[in-house]
């Protein structure tokens, strides 16, 4: 019986009982001869509705006794007198039964400040699966207009999240089909304690270069986002769980507007010789007018992004080597010619920063792809 919803304790079926009979009736001896020699009783019609009544009768019998014993143990029962029962003999108090509660939207006009009275109905929508289902107001609920358009909210708990989705406070502004820049944020550095790590640490702020702010982690694609109670539930279309799989450490989320590479130009050529043998042939850095792609407070990308003013912010983001990235302003937008290779120029744009950034000044020669400009949105 473990693990059976149903106990089986039935003796028989309707068939089984007046095939039973047939053939017992068939057996039996009158005179030192079997009946069934003399009778056919399935042939005879008065006999086989004396048959079916009885096998009627024992169907009866049978399934009324296999419910009554399934009666007798919590987890066939089926009678919520016997589950009762059954449930007191173990000493169980069945807690008193809750009706369902959700919240009610009213529109109420700029001016009107109604009072709702207690035991008004309302009805939820119903589904392909249930039906409407009618609510009554608890109690007496005052409207007020000044109200209007004030979202109700719970009050917002820290957690890993779990599976493809994030929940935001407010409206992050992602939408199906946006990609994401997810980043890990490192925490503001606290002062040193004892004058000597104090004395490391400001000839650090003040002659070396800032570190890079902010780790990358990953690009993303919204699914789907749905509004609720004053935050927004977006869908991306990979597990984030494991992503951001920390509770201790400060994550952000950046809608990628556009996208773009470290510039790129010839940097070697294959030249005939006299006897006709291929020979590769380094091309000099000074052959070029712009001589460096990067600086610590610079970068010329390898296309144009004419949609890209100052103070947009773009995440500067190196995902080779000791992976890094920079969310900052850009102070300056110069379209300029950049030569791919010696008299052969196309449109790029070069940014150019305010401050020096970490990533960028991190970089002793950076190599081309390794980074990638984000035209980022919070």
């Amino acid at each position: 019986m473990p693990g059976q919803d149903t106990l089986m304790r039935r003796l028989g079926h309707y068939g089984d009982f007046v095939d039973d009979v047939v053939a017992r009736a068939e057996r039996a001896k009158v005179s030192g001869a079997p009946i069934g020699a003399r009778w056919d009783v399935e042939g005879d019609p008065a006999a086989m509705d004396l048959v079916h009544l009885w096998g009627a009768v024992a169907e009866g019998v049978a399934a009324n006794t296999e419910l009554a014993a399934g009666e007798a143990y919590l987890q066939t029962a089926r009678d919520w007198v016997d589950l009762a029962r059954l449930a007191d003999h173990l000493g169980y108090q069945p807690s008193q039964r809750l009706a369902a509660e959700g919240w009610v939207h009213f529109d109420i006009d700029r001016t009107a400040s109604p009072l709702i009275p207690a035991g008004t109905r309302v009805q939820a929508s119903g589904t392909a699966t249930r039906g409407p289902q009618t609510y009554e107001v608890i109690t007496d609920t005052q409207l007020t207009a000044d109200w209007t358009s004030l979202t109700a909210t719970w009050v917002p708990v820290p957690a890993v999240p779990t599976g493809r989705s994030v929940r935001f406070m407010g409206d992050p502004g992602f939408r199906a089909g946006d990609q994401v820049l997810l980043v890990n944020e490192k925490p503001p550095e606290d002062r040193p304690v004892g004058w000597l790590y104090f004395l490391n640490w400001l000839v650090k702020n003040i002659f070396g270069h800032p570190s890079a702010d902010i780790t990358p982690v990953a690009v993303v694609g919204v699914v789907s986002h749905a509004n609720e109670l004053g935050t927004t539930l977006v869908e991306f279309d990979r597990d984030v769980g494991g992503l951001l799989g920390s509770s201790s450490t400060s994550y952000a989320a950046y809608r990628i507007l556009d996208t773009a590479s470290t510039a790129r130009r010839l940097s070697r050529v294959l030249r005939l010789t006299a006897a006709g043998e291929p020979e590769p042939v380094d091309l000099d850095a000074t052959e070029y007018t712009h001589t460096a792609v990067a600086s610590s407070k610079s970068v010329i990308l390898d296309q144009a992004l004419d949609d890209l003013s100052a103070d947009r912010l773009v995440a500067v983001v190196n995902w080779s080597g000791i992976v890094a990235a920079d969310v900052v302003p850009v102070l300056r937008h110069v379209p300029i010619d950049w030569e791919v290779v010696p008299g052969t120029t196309v449109k790029v744009s070069k940014l150019l920063f305010k401050e020096s950034v970490g990533t960028l000044a991190d970089w002793v020669t950076p190599p081309a792809g390794t980074i990638i400009l984000k035209g980022a949105q919070d």
